[in-house]
């Protein structure tokens, strides 16, 4: 019987997500014949540890990520902590040969990613990056909604894209207090958050090839250098155009909007949360469409296409994530999204910072 003992180094907000849904794949009958063990934890904060114990169960706990890494029961170390960390603990446990789920955003700069790369191949491990999106139901849909109405719609016009958060930090509801400080962090709304946006945008139109960007640091807690507003224009492979609006406010609030639109009609979902939305519609010449208006009907649909098993989803979209990368581990395939995805949303991230300093449009 195939073992896959999992260590986690950081049990913050996210790490909870992750926890629940690992936990929720155990003694899974789609995994009968391998044993999965959340084994141990990590974290240098004391209460973030037990408030996570507390939750999932885990008995096995340290304030030494090195443990983790260092213990060679443990084959499989998922990477929670804040941005910075993420290169040092990648490295250190690749070169262990353990396999490795490491969050969003990957590092700091593209040359920390393409070291991580080369560390990955060098010892033959595999890795997955946290770009969760790409397992949300709702963007599958409309992906294939599209695939299968491409003659109706026409050609791609534009995509509108917004993606508003209250800041994530202390007092919010997502607690994250570590994300105002910019060597921590590295940067604000568009690295941290949005990175997800860019790297789904191209999930369901292809490669972008060039972007003009304006990046914005209006609030006080933006003054340390990460930005609370960014608004990328961009041009598809495929011809399609696009903006996308990332904005860090006070807002108690969490949304994406998506509004698409083609030569013969349009789509728009409104006020997604990762679990729920407002409305699913669209339009096709002077007709309207039924897209849905269940959120879980969607994911139903999205259950039986992919083959899935029935899965507690308690922690949501995350147990996808977890369970797409568990089961590739278990038969040795190649582990999606990658990290070359991951690369490729940072360098669209990057670019977009180049562009709003030198307010010139960059070729991607």
């Amino acid at each position: 019987m195939k073992e896959l003992n999992i260590g986690f180094i950081g049990t913050g907000l996210i790490s909870l997500a992750h926890g629940l849904s690992v936990k929720s794949l155990i003694n899974n009958p789609f995994f009968k014949d391998t044993s999965i063990t959340l084994k141990k934890v990590a974290d240098i904060d004391q209460k973030a540890i037990e408030r996570f114990c507390n939750i999932t169960g885990t008995k096995e706990t340290t304030s030494n990520p090195m443990d983790i890494i260092n213990d060679d029961s443990i084959n499989v170390v998922y990477i929670l902590t804040p941005t910075r960390y993420h290169k040092e603990f990648f490295l250190s446990a690749a070169e262990k040969g353990k396999h490795i789920f490491c969050e969003k955003p990957l590092a700091f700069t593209l040359s920390d990613i393409k070291e991580m790369i080369k560390a990955r191949d060098r010892n033959n491990i595999f890795a997955q990056v946290g770009l969760v999106l790409r397992f949300c139901p709702i963007f599958w849909y409309i992906k294939r909604y599209i695939e299968d109405n491409k003659e109706a719609l026409g050609k791609l016009l534009t995509t509108i894209m917004i993606d508003d958060q209250e800041w994530p930090i202390a007092g919010s509801t997502h607690v994250s207090d570590w994300r105002k400080d910019k060597t921590v962090a590295h940067a604000g709304c568009l690295f941290e958050h949005s990175i997800h946006d860019v790297d789904i945008l191209e999930f369901l139109f292809g490669s972008m090839k060039n972007l003009f960007s304006k990046i914005r640091y209006v609030s006080p807690e933006a003054q340390a250098g990460l930005e609370d507003l960014a608004i990328l224009n961009f041009e598809f492979q495929n011809g399609g155009t696009g903006v996308l609006t990332s904005i860090w406010h006070k807002i108690r609030r969490d949304f994406r909007h998506l509004e698409l639109y083609f030569e013969n009609g349009n789509i728009i979902l409104q006020k997604y949360t990762g679990a729920s939305f407002k409305s699913l519609k669209g339009k096709i010449k002077r007709k309207k469409i039924e897209i849905s208006s269940s959120y879980r009907e969607i994911n139903n649909l999205y259950i039986e296409s992919k083959n899935l098993p029935r899965l507690k989803t308690g922690a949501g979209i995350y147990t996808y994530e977890n369970f797409a990368f568990i089961k590739s581990l278990i038969e040795e395939t190649l582990p999606q999204p990658s990290l070359e995805i991951g690369l490729r949303a940072h360098e669209i991230v990057e670019a977009a910072y180049r562009s709003s300093n030198s307010r010139k449009l960059v070729d991607l």
